[in-house]
């Protein structure tokens, strides 16, 4: 019954049947609604209708446009980028109010290319953080392969092959090609 008049959000809460409720089993995030599409009247008192949605963060960088010169460390400046312009809660509550633990992991530190600098020119944040990510090169794994990305549990800034060697370290990797 209630109206879609802007600034709406949707939290899920998702989790496999088959797995605990505990929070490392559980996807827990809000989204926000940008638009309302295919909607039609299935009796006189029914009607169906499809709900786009996309991240907060996503929302954030579709408007937000950064015009200034970074510079230092790859993992300074990604930290940077994520906490300034990237950083929302997980969770909101209907209040707007943050009652989500948004991080950030890096791995793989402190990384081997260290000294970067650039001007974003009306760059969005998403894609100033994935050009500081394809130019970092890791420490202990010298391959440039380092991706920004989020999971549900967080926001990650690594490497593919410290991801998997740190999976392969704690024995929850299968298998490896």
């Amino acid at each position: 019954n209630g109206p879609i008049v802007g600034r709406d959000t949707i939290t899920f809460k998702i989790r496999t049947p088959a797995l605990n409720d505990t929070p490392e089993n559980v996807i827990h995030k809000t989204f926000a609604i940008y638009a309302v599409t295919d909607r039609f009247l299935n009796s006189d008192r029914e009607q169906f209708y499809t709900i786009q949605f996309m991240s907060i963060e996503g929302m954030k960088d579709n408007i937000t446009r950064l015009t200034e010169k970074f510079n230092g460390s790859t993992e300074e400046t990604a930290f940077k980028l994520f906490s300034e312009y990237i950083v929302e809660p997980r969770v909101m509550t209907p209040e707007f109010k943050d009652s989500g633990d948004p991080s950030i992991t890096i791995l793989d530190t402190p990384h081997f290319s260290n000294n970067l600098e650039f001007v974003a020119n009306y760059w969005s944040p998403f894609k100033c953080m994935n050009y500081v990510a394809k130019n970092t090169v890791g420490n202990e794994y010298k391959l440039p392969n380092t991706l920004f990305f989020e999971s549900n549990k967080g926001h990650y800034f690594t490497s593919i092959t410290a991801l998997t060697q740190g999976q392969k370290d704690i024995k929850t990797l299968y298998d490896e090609y």
